[in-house]
């Protein structure tokens, strides 16, 4: 998992980072995350722990916020034996989780949400494999709820 490593200490560097380094090494942090995914046993983890999250929130749809996103939700739905389904335009009062690696500006998030919001979605959450915002976006009423999935170290 040294890929995983690589990613969890750019990401650590952020804190320390100047205003004008930080949108590139968070670029740099989200790109080394999606080059760890590539090795199983962390995909696997991480889609173990993405669909206890989607459990725990009583989601029963996932959609991808983005080209990575869209494999991490391939993948949970590969591996839960819970009934969680890829979600799909007119999954009307369905609880939906929005998945993907980074949490950057969030942008895909909340598109992908407001998406799932349209289609009918009863409930709409969020879940990220690391958070690299500057600050804090509040990004209701699209989402009920965004998740950090606990770390993947």
């Amino acid at each position: 998992m040294s890929g995983l490593a690589s990613a969890i200490r750019a990401a650590s560097a952020l804190g320390e980072s100047s205003d004008d380094e930080r949108p590139f090494l968070a670029v740099e942090a989200a790109e080394l995350l999606e080059s760890a995914l590539a090795a199983p046993d962390v995909l696997n983890l991480a889609t173990a722990r993405l669909v206890a999250l989607a459990t725990k929130l009583g989601c029963d749809r996932v959609l991808g916020a983005s080209p990575v996103g869209e494999r991490l939700a391939g993948a949970m739905v590969a591996v839960a034996a819970n009934g969680l389904r890829d979600y799909s335009a007119g999954a009307r009062d369905r609880a939906v989780l929005v998945v993907d690696s980074a949490f950057i500006t969030g942008i895909q998030v909340l598109t992908a949400a407001r998406r799932a919001r349209m289609d009918g979605a009863a409930s709409v959450s969020a879940a990220v494999l690391a958070d690299l915002s500057e600050e804090p976006i509040d990004l209701r009423p699209a989402l009920d709820s965004v998740q950090v999935v606990p770390s993947l170290a």
